[in-house]
């Protein structure tokens, strides 16, 4: 019993040791969706992502309304007391170098552990303005830059 009880208290001081002690961005990922049709030969995880996004879009309209750009973003929130934002700074092709961004906050008193976010880029902004070229992911508790991830283009 007593090493049952000393394996126990081994195993609950691992995984509290393997738990960030700070606020971090783990994977951004890029997800077009540049048809409204897939194909059967496409690759299963594109083949969900796309019968997700036009889940619901009876029309054609509706559906070509939904093209674009999806950015999953995975991060481990362990400030959750503190007020917390993800900003995502891109370019388009039309904007030329003009940066603009997508803010996300959160406010004080959520659980601590990991949470995704999706920044969407569809619809007639995205038409008119064209495809993302660059893109920067800021990830800011209190005001202050914790982590950052960006596209190779970005400067």
């Amino acid at each position: 019993m007593k090493r049952s009880f000393a394996f126990l208290v081994a195993c609950i001081c691992g995984l509290s040791a393997c738990a960030p002690t700070h606020s971090e961005l783990r994977e951004i990922a890029d997800v077009p969706l540049k048809s409204t049709s897939v194909p059967d030969w496409e690759s299963g995880l594109l083949r969900a992502n796309a019968t997700y996004h036009l889940y619901g879009a009876m029309t054609g309209k509706e559906r070509v309304a939904l093209l674009g750009d999806y950015y999953y973003a995975t991060w481990y929130d362990a400030s959750p007391e503190q007020k917390t934002r993800l900003v995502f700074q891109y370019q388009q092709a039309a904007t030329g170098s003009q940066v603009k961004e997508l803010v996300i906050d959160f406010a004080p008193g959520r659980e601590r552990g990991e949470r995704h976010e999706c920044f969407r880029f569809t619809g007639k902004e995205r038409a008119k303005l064209g495809d993302i070229l660059a893109w920067r992911l800021l990830l800011e508790v209190n005001g202050k830059v914790v982590d950052s991830e960006q596209s190779y283009l970005w400067e």
